[in-house]
């Protein structure tokens, strides 16, 4: 078995091979891969093949520079982590270290957290997700009266992201605005941070991840002001039945929240319906914030590990400091992209 680098060319052989896993794969769709592995330094996609240069396995990584009360470090984020003939899955996760010698696992599945846990991973308290406009999905084996229920709630406790406008009035006091940006520049950067952990990249890195001019998901960047200052940004990922915050970064934890809170009342103040959102947070303050506008912590969580091989990662176990969002890796980036769904309502699919 041999491990060789993605290249466009390969993406044929790449779809043959995968042909069994999950749909909702971001491997599925040619411009995301493409764009996502193979137009920058940052982040790649790994092949594993047999003795017949067939795809056995596959994983990404995505290097992600971090900042700590430790300093900084680069963690690999992996993704589309798939082995496709045993052994192949624990051969390319070791070749993920050997690429990048520590790792994160946010999210993940059940094969990611076996071989984490195996190597020693320390392990944090587990990140929580909030809602607003939970959309209470239904499922196949559900009692037909819990549909019903469910139903009514989704049609009764739901409301359009513009009515939320009203609880953003005490940001007034804190002279909190939000101005809308095609890219990233120097001054968005905070060069100071109250927060114990956090993602730090750099600028080159935050255009290329969150491009705003994309065909394939739409993120909306927002420079955050008190009164003339900038203070921090929002990127929000705006699909069309629900936001994401995707990253956020600031010099404090209230103004930022409030940031937050106005991007995403901004992205969608015309909305003719209701639409869920979606973020995730560990930091105690702003928590208490996203709970008095009206999100609601969630049922599920994110689980959240840090570690290499044989090396020991020291982070303050205390996560109610951290700064954590959602869009990292490919968190936020898996099909129907929009694209996808631009073509399927061409074609009346």
């Amino acid at each position: 078995m041999r491990i060789i680098e993605y290249s466009p060319g390969r993406y044929d052989a790449l779809m043959r091979a995968v042909e069994s896993i999950s749909p909702t794969s971001g491997l599925f769709h040619r411009p995301f891969v493409n764009y996502y592995y193979s137009s920058n330094d940052w982040c790649k996609l790994f092949l594993a093949l047999d003795a017949n240069d067939r795809i056995v396995g596959t994983i990404g990584v995505d290097r992600m520079r971090f900042e700590s009360e430790s300093g900084e470090m680069t963690l690999g984020f992996a993704s589309n982590y798939y082995s496709l003939l045993p052994g192949a899955g624990a051969f390319l996760f070791m070749k993920r270290l050997k690429d990048c010698p520590l790792g994160v696992v946010f999210g993940g599945g059940e094969d990611t957290h076996k071989v984490a846990s195996s190597l020693g991973w320390t392990y944090f308290a587990e990140i929580l997700n909030y809602h607003l406009n939970w959309s209470y999905p239904t499922f196949p084996e559900e009692a037909s009266w819990r549909k019903v229920a469910k139903w009514v709630m989704r049609n009764s406790s739901r409301k359009k992201i513009g009515k939320y406008t009203s609880r953003l009035l005490d940001a007034s006091r804190e002279e909190v605005s939000v101005h809308p940006e095609r890219s990233f520049s120097n001054d968005l950067l905070p060069q100071k941070s109250p927060f114990s952990f956090r993602f730090a990249p750099s600028l080159a890195y935050l255009n290329w991840r969150y491009n705003t001019e994309l065909s394939f998901v739409r993120y909306r960047l927002f420079r955050i002001l008190a009164g003339q200052t900038t203070v921090g940004y929002v990127v929000i990922n705006d699909k069309p039945d629900c936001l994401y915050v995707a990253q956020c970064d600031g010099i404090d934890p209230v103004t930022l929240a409030y940031g937050v809170m106005s991007s995403i009342v901004e992205v969608g103040k015309q909305d003719r319906h209701p639409r869920t959102v979606m973020l995730t947070s560990s930091h105690s303050v702003m928590q208490a914030l996203y709970r008095q506008f009206g999100f609601r912590a969630g049922k599920s969580v994110q689980r959240f590990a840090v570690g290499g091989y044989k090396q020991v990662v020291t982070l303050n176990p205390d996560t109610s400091g951290w700064l954590i969002n959602f869009d990292w890796g490919d968190n936020g980036l898996c099909s129907p992209f929009l694209d996808q769904v631009a073509t399927a309502g061409v074609s009346g699919d």
